[in-house]
């Protein structure tokens, strides 16, 4: 503990106990070089978001209502990978959930993490910069300048699904390729879906230690 600590000066005994239970809980086996990139990207969040306040989250609750919650759709994400290819772009990077996450969990992800805020981009970059072993890639600028094709979208507490921002990630998703998108409340999520004129698939994602209600909505192209 005294090690990671040097790594997350603020990491507690507590906090790793929750993250290492809920890892075990969700199935969700890392390595000590995740772990120890998980460790630094804590670290260089609680750095950084005293000066930008990219999270309000602090100790227990940052583990469970971020990284649990990021790692929770693991085994989905993982599966995707499998059918559909590595190529992920998260929207609405800033904070680097999910994006870095899944990226440090399933190594073989090639992530993009998009993002029109420079500050929130140096923060991005930073952790980018200090994890060279993970294939991390930070774009500063809107949706609708971003170009590409990805077999996977994802997104945690970006914008609404309305049609601009719809026909943007059609246009920057791969055929055959599918959207996973962090979401609260099931019906909320498919009353959102159905406002769009989307079909959705919504699969219930189980965070240890949290009550509220999360699930993953999936769009297949």
């Amino acid at each position: 503990v005294g090690e990671d600590k040097r790594r997350w000066p603020k990491v507690n005994k507590r906090m790793l106990q929750l993250l290492e239970e809920g890892l075990e809980t969700l199935g969700v086996g890392l390595d000590s070089r995740q772990m120890d990139a998980i460790l630094l990207f804590g670290r260089e969040l609680e750095l950084w978001n005293s000066v930008i306040g990219l999270t309000g989250a602090k100790g227990e609750e940052l583990i469970q209502k971020h990284f649990l919650d990021s790692l929770a759709a693991v085994p989905i994400i993982q599966e995707f990978v499998n059918c559909c290819g590595p190529q992920l772009v998260d929207l609405g990077a800033g904070n680097g959930f999910p994006g870095i996450v899944l990226q440090i969990a399933i190594p073989e992800l090639n992530v993009t993490l998009l993002e029109r805020s420079q500050k929130r981009c140096g923060f991005l970059q930073n952790v980018a910069a200090l994890l060279p072993q993970f294939q991390i890639q930070v774009q500063q600028q809107d949706l609708s300048c971003l170009q590409g094709n990805y077999d996977i979208v994802t997104s945690r507490a970006f914008r609404p699904l309305q049609d601009d921002i719809v026909a943007d990630m059609k246009r920057i998703t791969k055929k055959g390729g599918v959207w996973a998108l962090y979401k609260g409340d099931p019906a909320a999520a498919q009353l959102e879906a159905e406002s769009a004129g989307l079909q959705t698939e919504l699969m219930d994602i189980q965070v240890p230690g949290l009550e509220a209600k999360r699930c993953l909505a999936v769009f297949r192209w």
